[in-house]
């Protein structure tokens, strides 16, 4: 099915991997496929990341908030510079909102 979508990446996330590794070895909190040539996807990555996503030109990263892991986008390749969330972006935005009417305020008053 993923061919019949013109996927050229496959992402796995398991949070309860990312959260409680895998004693066996066998489960990854990430895991990234590409696929080759032939159309058969192979595994580039298999670890707690972050690693690089071509089709989505960004980093994956897990972040870890006490027992809850999610995966999130980064801009650099060491997962650092992480995308806002909505809620962050909302919350971003509000702020800097803030700081403009407090400066038109101040500007008025002159």
């Amino acid at each position: 099915k993923y061919a019949q979508l013109g996927s050229q990446e496959l992402v796995i996330f398991d949070p309860v991997a990312a959260v409680e590794p895998s004693r066996s070895g066998e489960r990854f909190g990430l895991q990234v496929y590409r696929r080759e040539a032939d159309g058969a996807f192979v595994r580039c990555h298999a670890d707690e990341g972050p690693a690089s996503s071509r089709e989505l030109g960004a980093t994956l990263v897990i972040t870890r908030e006490g027992p809850v892991a999610r995966l999130r986008l980064s801009r650099d390749p060491q997962g650092k510079q992480l995308v806002p969330t909505g809620e962050e972006a909302r919350l971003q935005a509000e702020r800097e909102l803030d700081r403009l009417r407090a400066e038109l305020e101040k500007l008025r008053g002159r």
